[in-house]
């Protein structure tokens, strides 16, 4: 019954929403142009608007001219005032429904609005994912869907406006019958508790055998859950047994009854989880969940690193499928198949520019939009929002890797800031990802620091097999860098640029640095691990992490 109305929905998605979305590619400058012209008139009258002449905006060309590209501090003190009084509409003609929180990883927590219709293209392009997600995987939609969210609602700001994701305000909101689908109740999103919570989520999922989709934005959440099931073999099966999560009874929360109230689990199930916990190797995911066809979550930059130690625990048949260019800001693209990991821009939605990688860097601003972009050539990006960013600079490095129609597919690269320069080598976080690739290392976590006293790259990393040969491996890595980047070579030819030295990190680094993390303020289910940056500028020494 569940599944019957699950195919229905996706034939109403592919009517409603798939259909126009890829026909429209065909003239996606016009349905730029015309999304433009509709964010400019309709915001001309907020205080925004009236500072930066949009009543005189009549073209891209004059758009381009007046509004020079924004940081967020252009827009904070227009967001402050409008979240103070929500009348002034003074960055948006709209009400403030509740705000996104960045997951920046240089920076303070920024607030960025959402509106009415922001969060109703948010629901659009979740709706496109999931049903070209079924497009390319239908078996992975057959048995119980793991889906991990941030919580609808973390804190209200001191304005009295909820701060939280669209992907809990979604979640929360699918009818009961769709529910049934899910393994998790979405209760358990909101537990403070960073470990309570996750194992939580491992008992749960470990109730369910045929699990056939996983979806959650970073991969190293899925290895967390099987680590944490590793470790708490004992108390998960008497969680299990009893009907209550011991840990629970600790946790302040309205939904400890609930949450307990889900826990059901069959005998057979029971017996096999016991038969598996018994065994003294270390369990995986193929071992408690064979059925999976599916795993959504980004593939690109440093995940990637953290993707590949998962899949090879997995079932062979399962494929991986990103989850598009997704920021607090914009929801970029919906990624519409697994061969390339590229997304179609949310041209519908969101006015897009781009500047070449070289240009930018150079200090040139030769915009272009969509349909000007070159296969396999990089770009910044440059967005403008119908919840109040005007030009905004991502910071973000994208790759053209197709075409549909006049509209480039798009993949995520890296962070535009993923670049260390120590004596003029510009090593670049794709480059260092290309060398990582070729060593084929078995690791959860690196990170790679520029030490500008030591003229020297160090690389930390948390192996997951013992007796790692780092010399070695420096060698070769040094090698392959050289073989990446011609001014690193020069550099280390002339030895003005010391070799790369390779530490190994104690068995739960990559958990403090991600817990130091959302301390400051990142989003826990959007982290994203830096892998290259000055040392100068990292969040932790983790050469106090070296074992």
């Amino acid at each position: 019954m569940i599944n019957r109305l699950f195919i229905l929905k996706m034939f109403i998605t592919k009517i409603t929403k798939a259909r126009v979305f890829i026909n429209k590619t065909k003239s996606c400058d016009e349905v730029q142009i015309k999304l433009l012209r509709k964010i400019i008139n309709h915001n001309a009258e907020t205080k925004f608007g009236k500072d930066n002449n949009f009543a005189e905006i009549k073209n891209y060309e004059d758009y381009a001219s007046k509004l020079p590209i924004r940081e967020y501090d252009d827009f904070k003190p227009y967001i402050l005032e409008q979240a103070e009084n929500q009348d002034t509409r003074a960055i948006v003609n709209g009400t403030i429904l509740f705000f996104n929180k960045t997951s920046g990883t240089t920076s303070e927590p920024k607030l960025i609005p959402v509106t009415k219709t922001s969060l109703k293209g948010l629901q659009k392009s979740q709706s496109l994912m999931i049903y070209f997600q079924y497009l390319n995987q239908k078996n992975a939609f057959v048995g119980k869907a793991v889906g991990i969210a941030s919580p609808a609602e973390e804190e209200i700001s001191e304005h009295g406006i909820p701060i939280g994701a669209a992907s809990g305000h979604f979640y929360k909101s699918v009818s009961k019958l769709v529910r049934k689908k899910y393994v998790l109740p979405y209760e358990v999103f909101e537990i403070e508790d960073y470990e309570l919570k996750y194992f939580i989520i491992g008992l749960f999922c470990l109730m369910n055998k045929n699990i056939s989709y996983f979806a959650t934005a970073n991969p190293t959440t899925i290895l967390k859950i099987v680590e944490i099931i590793n470790s708490n073999k004992k108390q998960l099966l008497k969680d299990l047994n009893s009907g209550i999560i011991q840990h629970l009874k600790k946790e302040k929360s309205d939904h400890v009854d609930l949450i307990n109230g889900f826990i059901k689990i069959d005998k057979t199930r029971l017996n096999e989880l016991k038969a598996l916990f018994n065994q003294d190797e270390k369990i995986e995911f193929k071992d408690l969940w064979p059925d999976l066809k599916l795993v959504g979550t980004w593939t690109g930059g440093s995940c990637g690193i953290a993707l590949k130690a998962l899949i090879s625990t997995m079932p062979k048949d399962v494929t991986s499928m990103d989850l598009g260019f997704v920021a607090s800001e914009v929801r970029g693209t919906v990624v519409i198949n697994e061969s390339t990991q590229g997304g179609i821009p949310t041209y519908q939605d969101n006015f897009f520019e781009f500047i070449e990688k070289e240009d930018f860097e150079k200090g040139e601003r030769h915009f272009l939009m969509l349909h000007e972009l070159e296969l396999e050539k990089e770009y910044y990006v440059v967005v403008t929002t119908q919840a109040g960013l005007y030009r905004y600079h991502m910071n973000d490095i994208m790759k053209v890797v197709d075409f549909k129609n006049k509209c480039p597919v798009l993949c995520f690269i890296q962070k535009g800031k993923g670049v260390c320069n120590i004596t003029g080598e510009k090593l670049y976080e794709g480059q260092l990802l290309a060398a990582i690739a070729e060593l084929n290392l078995n690791t959860c976590f690196i990170q790679v620091v520029g030490d500008e006293q030591k003229v020297q790259y160090e690389m930390y990393a948390e192996f997951e097999e013992e007796n790692v040969n780092t010399q070695d491996l420096q060698s070769k890595l040094d090698k392959l860098l050289c073989e990446q980047n011609n001014e690193y070579m020069e550099k280390r030819k002339s030895n003005r640029l010391k070799p790369i030295q390779i530490s190994i990190l104690k068995e739960g680094t990559y958990e403090i640095v991600k817990r130091r993390a959302v301390e400051k303020g990142q989003r826990e289910g959007q982290y994203k691990p830096v892998l290259l940056q000055l040392k100068s500028e990292a969040m932790l020494d983790l050469s106090n992490y070296v074992k």
